[in-house]
């Protein structure tokens, strides 16, 4: 049976998408098993938000090259030196040879090509790391969570992703579950496609700002090719003037979109967050509400229709 994909996803970062991600995920555990994915690999965080402090499983996963030289065949031509565009290959002052920083070696394959004596080939490296959380002991239902890691400066992260949902629907039998929910990374990357990837349904975060907007429809055309149900949540709302407002209410209208819910600014999420607390660990507090009331309804699109 097809994994039921919620995906929340944002066309820039920094609007609050992981907050929302890290409350959709405590609200509906309360109702049912699911896995959560974090397919940021640049920069996960969701974890934080859900008190993940320890892993059962850590997995590198070999989604990367760089380049090795084999000094028993290198002559020290350095022609592979000008031949990288990345400035990945310079010349040891002591030695004379080649070497190569690895942080900058992009696996291209170009100095193993122009190498006269074949002394460089490309070798697999650690792209990423997958890692695993069981049972998050959220509440009467049980969530496991997959992070996905890039390596600093290795290509590759929308393999990394595409690994980590492979592995999301390998323990959805344990989890007797089919339900997954995906924090995607901002922008329109290839991380974002492997995110969107099965997907059947998508919550776009924006804020109030005209580049918000302007990315959040970039980001719209990709999820339209996946064929996948938007709809979106405005963050910050309360800073909107009347001019921003029109403008997005047009750009509404003209997508076919909803409005699901709005969040209003406050200093006291980031606050909360400090301290891996979620706006909806605070059911008194005026501003978990529109929380709950997006947990309703994306509940009643989701769930309803399955």
């Amino acid at each position: 049976m097809r994994p039921l994909q919620l995906v929340i996803a944002s066309g820039k970062g920094g609007v609050g998408k992981s907050t929302l991600s890290a409350s959709m995920v405590k609200l509906f555990s309360r109702e049912r098993s699911l896995l959560a994915i974090d397919a940021d690999a640049e920069a996960p965080n969701l974890h934080l938000l859900l008190g993940v402090n320890q892993w059962d499983k850590e997995e590198e996963i070999k989604s990367a090259k760089i380049a090795e030289i084999n000094y028993d065949l290198c002559t020290a031509c350095n022609i592979c030196v000008n031949s990288c565009q990345f400035g990945a290959i310079k010349v040891n002052p002591e030695s004379g040879f080649p070497e190569i920083h690895k942080l900058f070696c992009e696996g291209c394959y170009t100095c193993s090509l122009v190498c006269p004596v074949k002394a460089i080939s490309l070798v697999d490296v650690t792209g990423g790391i997958l890692r695993y959380k069981s049972d998050l002991n959220l509440g009467a239902h049980r969530v496991s969570l997959i992070s996905a890691e890039n390596q600093v400066g290795r290509p590759g992260s929308g393999k990394l992703v595409y690994e980590a949902k492979t592995l999301g629907y390998k323990v959805l039998a344990d989890l007797q579950t089919n339900f997954i929910i995906v924090d995607a990374p901002a922008g329109i990357g290839c991380q974002v496609v492997a995110a969107l990837n099965g997907a059947q349904y998508v919550l776009i975060v924006l804020e109030p700002t005209y580049a918000s907007i302007n990315d959040a429809t970039r980001l719209l055309k990709v999820v339209r090719n996946f064929r996948a149900e938007a709809f979106v949540v405005l963050n910050k709302s309360d800073l909107a003037d009347k001019e921003l407002r029109d403008f997005l209410d047009n750009w509404l209208r003209e997508n076919g979109l909803e409005l699901i819910g709005e969040i209003p600014f406050s200093d006291k999420f980031p606050k909360w967050a400090s301290n891996a607390q979620l706006p909806v660990d605070f059911p008194e507090d005026e501003l978990s509400k529109p929380f709950f009331e997006i947990f309703e309804k994306v509940k009643s699109r989701v769930i309803g229709d399955n």
